[in-house]
Order: C-alpha cells, then sequence, then structure tokens
C-alpha cells in the first residue's frame, strides 16, 4: 500500500501536464522575480531620496553636509536589507514589501550594513 497525503495529492492534481506547461510556469516565475526586483528597487530609491532630502534640509539648518561617500554606502545597505520579504495583503488586494528604510534605519540593521560599505570601514560612519 502506498499512502499519499492529500497536501502531495493537490500537488500532484496542479502539477503541469506536459514539459511546454511546466516551461511556462517556470517562466511566469521568473517574470514575477524581475517585477518584484523592480518595486523593490523603486521603493528603495524613493524612500532612501525622500531620507536623504530631509537630512539635507536638516543639515543645511546646522551647516553640515552629507558625503557622497555616506549617501553611497546607505544606497548598498539600503539594497542588502530592506523591502527582502513581500506578503499579499488581502485588505488591499496588493503585495507589500518589508522591511521599509525608514524601519531599518530604526532599528539600526541599515546603519550597521552602510558601516560596512563606508571606506573599507576603517573611518566611523556617524
Amino acid at each position: 500500500d502506498v499512502y499519499i497525503s492529500k497536501e502531495d495529492l493537490n500537488l500532484i492534481m496542479l502539477a503541469p501536464d506536459t514539459y511546454e506547461e511546466y516551461q511556462a510556469l517556470e517562466e511566469e516565475e521568473e517574470q514575477q522575480k524581475i517585477r518584484d526586483r523592480r518595486v523593490r528597487q523603486t521603493l528603495i530609491e524613493k524612500e532612501l531620496s525622500t531620507l536623504l532630502r530631509l537630512v539635507e534640509e536638516n543639515d543645511e539648518m546646522d551647516g553640515a553636509e552629507m558625503e557622497p561617500e555616506a549617501e553611497e554606502a546607505l544606497g548598498i545597505a539600503a539594497n542588502k536589507v530592506c523591502y527582502l520579504q513581500k506578503y499579499y495583503d488581502v485588505s488591499r488586494c496588493d503585495y507589500v514589501f518589508v522591511p521599509s528604510v525608514a524601519y531599518t534605519i530604526m532599528n539600526g540593521t541599515l546603519l550597521e550594513e552602510a558601516c560596512n560599505h563606508y571606506y573599507g570601514q576603517s573611518e566611523e560612519f556617524l
């Protein structure tokens, strides 16, 4: 006797019948990954540019200025730690990507990662 669980049976029933169907599914998954990367990159760029603009406005009042190397380090770090996960929000009927740039700044993750990319770690980032 062979026992097949209900979940396995559902997977078998939903499996593509032909190799062409399988290839089409794989291609669709790859296209979705590309779309997700574009959405993620856009979210990071928008949020980071807004935050950097706010910092610049604040720094103008203090007479200080953020170095271009620091901005680059933040960009690299944001691409490594921000918006890595997504979930489907049924109330909005859309996917939500987390964690945001602001959240990773508040919990210190973004700044820790940025330190690793700022002048090769020998300089102090903040």
